[in-house]
């Protein structure tokens, strides 16, 4: 798939943002419709972050699936359970490939990783909205955004097709 540019995600983003609650309903059940597995997954996850977060975990996911479909010009494939399954273990593995790499390895890893990743410009968008607010003091985010991040790119891996 062709790479989503920042600028796009950007907008759909502030798209979204201005959406009242039945436009947001309705492009909720879309995407229900069109990725049902995905669906089970993000609700599966959101249960996971608990009542207490402010994560915008699942609107970050709908801006993915709005763009990653736009710049495809057509609806996307319907994602299985086993892809999404595949694409989190693969998104674990090197999580924890980076943890027990040197300091020295570690970032050379994380090089190749921006470099060779196709939508790093709409993880990287998912990122900095995640950061919003802890751009100066990133010790100080959120405990779940790691985890987020993750579900964020496996559901974006799933999503590039």
């Amino acid at each position: 798939m062709t790479t989503v540019p920042f600028e796009m995600a950007r907008q759909e983003w502030e798209h979204l943002c201005d959406l009242d609650q039945a436009q947001s309903t309705q492009l909720s059940q879309r995407f229900l419709q069109e990725q049902p597995a995905l669906g089970i997954y993000m609700l599966v996850c959101s249960e996971q972050l608990g009542d207490d977060h402010d994560t915008p975990f699942v609107e970050l996911a709908l801006m993915a699936w709005r763009v990653m479909s736009q710049t495809a010009g057509r609806p996307l494939t319907r994602v299985s359970e086993e892809a999404i399954e595949a694409a989190e273990a693969a998104n674990e593995k090197m999580l924890m490939k980076l943890d027990a790499c040197s300091e020295m390895e570690g970032t050379a890893n994380i090089e190749h990783f921006i470099q060779d990743y196709n939508q790093m410009p709409l993880l990287g968008f998912a990122l900095e909205v995640l950061m919003q607010g802890n751009e100066e003091n990133p010790q100080l985010a959120p405990e779940n955004i790691g985890i987020v991040w993750v579900w964020l790119k496996s559901i974006i891996d799933c999503l590039d097709q």
